[in-house]
């Protein structure tokens, strides 16, 4: 498969639910760590988005500060700022992710809950 992607990290913000031309959208942004020399860390931060049936399942299941392995195909967003400078970042269009990690418990006392990791 050509420009195929995989990345582990931890969900930046709940996933937002969008509709455009009646297909369901779900954008969300995951932060990933970069490990450098003498044990220093840098996060990554993407833009991830995911499409109808898919977009549902992330919907459901994907939370803020959730682990996920998410697997898909890099693509370029291009646009105009408010200052009218051309912007073009990196966004991952999801195929499939990975729920991974403990979840936390519905009550948010901070509990966790240990489920099986799960695939969806």
């Amino acid at each position: 498969m050509n420009n195929s992607v995989s990345f582990a990290g931890y969900v930046g913000n709940a996933p937002i639910e969008r509709n455009i031309q009646n297909k369901k959208l779900a954008i969300f942004s995951l932060a990933v760590k970069q490990f450098k020399a003498q044990g220093e860390t840098e996060t990554m931060w993407l833009d991830c988005e995911a499409w109808e049936a898919l977009a549902g399942r992330v919907l459901n299941h994907v939370a803020k500060g959730r682990e996920v392995l998410i697997h898909g195909r890099l693509a370029l967003s291009t646009y105009i700022d408010k200052d009218g400078v051309k912007v073009i970042k990196p966004i991952v269009k999801l195929a499939g992710f990975y729920l991974c990690g403990p979840k936390k418990s519905p009550d948010d006392s901070g509990n966790v809950v240990r489920t099986r990791q799960t695939a969806v």
